[in-house]
């Protein structure tokens, strides 16, 4: 099944598998193939949310009163 899904950076599209509902709300899927632009749109926005979660924990702990 083909999969395209809209970025702030850009579309990313690819071949996935759809993967056994947890929900009926949610559909988990998995990518299965992908072109290498796509693939490195992909990674660079995991990349940025990841980066900017670990700076907001870091930020909650430093707060944080103990």
């Amino acid at each position: 099944m083909k999969l395209m899904f809209l970025t702030g950076a850009g579309a990313v599209a690819g071949t996935v598998e759809m993967l056994p509902s947890l929900s009926s709300t949610h559909q988990p899927f998995r990518f299965v193939a992908m072109n290498e632009d796509d693939e490195c749109r992909l990674r660079n926005l995991i990349q940025i949310s990841h980066d900017q979660n670990r700076r907001e924990h870091q930020f909650i702990i430093k707060d944080r009163t103990w």
